[in-house]
């Protein structure tokens, strides 16, 4: 009888053990790994002292690898997913840097990871992981990590490669803190390197992109080619480069596989002196036998050109231009601030958004714009119009417009003033200030997530990017949190 009572016990707690490790998540057996430049230890990764050298080749899902500072190859990203587990690279710093055992606060400091000559720095080819650099990120502030592609060296169109690419079905990836650096070429066809930094393939989904400093690419800033849910915010965008054989824009929304870029965010962003077809621009969609794009939400962005910190470039022709594509579903531009798209050194460009080729082969089923401003453009800034551009429904409304044309809207909340309505705003170094120095006419209310601003202070009578707050400090343009 007791035997009979032991064996029934000993299978219950069996069955149990067995359940628990069906429903117990795979994170709770995850571990830290370190990852330090000139580590000397036995390269176990299980701690400062005996951290990896570089980021080994194969990761283990669930962990989390800390990167200390230091110079770091090239890495393809293809470990087998497991389900929703994800893979973590972060950035080592005095709050968040796993054990103790080897740590010294010297680690603390940027990770380069570089490129060789022809290759692209970052590939993934699976999905679910996140790096995060934790800290910085901008033109005056470190990020933790930095993607560098500086020393890609092919000339030619679409030959250079970009700093990270993202193969076609790739999902659930996040990039936090991240400089992404370019070549800087401004060289004429056919000696142009035409690299990008970031570029996406169709297919992929759930992509983040946050607080990235992406600068002086020889061709975009970034290809999205037919993705779904991404999210791209709080980034600075600086200097590209676009000749008449490769012809480049800022961020290119393309479909030329059949899928177009649907549910998308671009937000609270700070896009500077960009070269070629527009900011933003819509190539390789395929015209109206094309794929459907749908519903592209812009808003709490700073679209500018600032003379002193340039490539010598000339001025994008338009904020979007739109052609070839067509858009379901919104298509929103709220509470953004464009500056000088057309105006002082390299008049060129324009400070538009341009349906360039018209209802022929471009058709968008509505576009809302809206609590924006203007300042410094030599040309009106006309609305596109229903019908012959290619657009069905145009709401245009609210819109300020400061040292700049009438821009024949026939809207009765038009703001029109002279004078510049910013802190400090010039073509000098560093004058890119864009807080109001009094409020506008009052803005268009709009519900959630609209209604906050780039400080994330919540909106509740300005235009532009930024709600006027008399008293409120300045945000740090150089702080950083480790």
């Amino acid at each position: 009888m007791g035997y009979h009572l032991v064996a029934r016990t000993c299978l219950r707690c069996l069955v149990l053990v067995w359940l628990a490790a069906l429903v117990l998540p795979t994170a709770s057996w995850a571990a830290n790994r370190y990852v330090r430049a000139g580590a000397i230890g036995n390269g176990s990764g299980s701690d400062w002292t005996n951290a990896y050298p570089d980021l080994p080749a194969s990761l283990v899902r669930g962990d989390t690898y800390y990167v200390a500072t230091g110079s770091y190859s090239y890495h393809f990203f293809s470990d087998a997913e497991s389900g929703t587990s994800v893979i973590t690279v972060k950035a080592a710093t005095l709050a968040d840097h796993g054990t103790n055992t080897g740590w010294s606060a010297g680690y603390v400091g940027q990770a380069s990871f570089a490129n060789a000559p022809a290759a692209t720095t970052w590939v993934f080819t699976t999905g679910y992981y996140t790096l995060d650099g934790v800290y910085g990120c901008g033109p005056s502030a470190t990020c933790g990590f930095r993607v560098d592609a500086s020393k890609t060296a092919t000339t030619g169109c679409g030959q250079a490669g970009s700093a990270v690419q993202l193969e076609g079905g790739v999902g659930n990836v996040t990039f936090r803190y991240i400089e992404v650096k370019g070549t800087a070429n401004t060289a004429l066809d056919p000696n142009n390197i035409n690299d990008s930094g970031f570029f996406s393939r169709a297919a992929n989904h759930d992509l983040y992109f946050g607080h990235v400093w992406v600068h002086d690419q020889g061709g975009l800033w970034m290809v999205l080619d037919g993705d779904d849910k991404v999210i791209i915010e709080y980034s600075w965008f600086r200097n590209n480069h676009s000749t008449p054989l490769c012809h480049s824009e800022g961020i290119a929304l393309r479909a030329p596989s059949g899928l177009g870029n649907t549910n998308l965010t671009i937000r609270y962003n700070r896009f500077e002196n960009a070269d070629g077809t527009a900011y933003i621009g819509t190539p390789v969609n395929l015209g109206l036998t094309g794929p459907t794009s749908s519903n592209w939400y812009v808003y709490g962005n700073i679209f500018s050109y600032n003379a002193a910190e340039s490539n010598g470039q000339p001025k994008a022709a338009g904020i979007f231009q739109i052609f070839s594509i067509k858009i379901a579903g919104d298509f929103s531009f709220y509470n953004n601030t464009i500056s000088t798209l057309d105006n002082g050194p390299l008049a060129s460009g324009s400070c538009r958004i341009i349906f360039a080729t018209g209802s022929v082969n471009t058709r968008v089923e509505k576009l809302t714009v809206r609590n924006n401003i203007w300042y410094n453009c030599v040309n009106a800034i006309a609305p596109p119009g229903t019908g012959l551009s290619g657009l069905v429904t145009q709401i245009w409304d609210h819109n300020a417009y400061f040292a700049t044309p009438l821009s024949g809207s026939g809207d009765p909340s038009e703001l029109n003033a002279s004078g510049n309505p910013f802190k400090n705003v010039t073509q000098n170094l560093g004058a890119t200030d864009f807080h109001l120095l009094k409020d506008t006419s009052a803005w268009n209310p709009l519900a959630s997530p609209y209604n906050i601003d780039l400080d994330s202070v919540t909106r509740t009578s300005s235009r532009g990017a930024y709600q006027f707050a008399p008293s409120r400090p300045n945000p740090p343009t150089n702080a950083t949190v480790r």
